[in-house]
């Protein structure tokens, strides 16, 4: 397995998703305790703010029990290793905040990876 090969073509795949998409505009206002508007109003073509990342595993803290893959990314320092969600997570850095395109990056980084035999998955969560 070459992971060099793999990570470029995943992130390559992720970026054209990402910039593919079409994030859905939201309107953000001031409101009272009933959510009636009573101040400004904000449009926002890029949608949601949040993240998005690509979970890989097996990972451990120490690197014992790392894949191939996570041993590649440790080792050039790409993502980190998430404590909390015990994987080593790989965060997406690209479109500002807007989590739908962050979203479509991950999903389909994460693709390349399971194609490749790399167990990984998407995750995200809303700002």
């Amino acid at each position: 397995m070459n992971c060099g090969t793999i990570y470029l073509k995943a992130y390559s795949v992720g970026q054209n998703a990402g910039e593919e998409s079409r994030p859905t505009p939201v309107v953000f206002y001031e409101a009272d305790l009933l959510d009636r508007p009573i101040g400004k109003s904000y449009y926002e073509a890029e949608g949601v703010c949040g993240f998005a990342g690509v979970e890989v595993r097996p990972a451990s803290y120490a690197g014992k029990k790392d894949c191939e893959f996570v041993r590649y990314c440790r080792s050039n320092k790409i993502g980190y290793y998430s404590d909390y969600n015990k994987c080593w997570y790989i965060p997406c850095h690209e479109y500002g905040q807007s989590m739908q395109r962050k979203e479509a990056f991950a999903e389909a980084f994460a693709q390349v990876l399971k194609e490749n035999g790399i167990q990984a998955n998407a995750t995200s969560r809303m700002d």
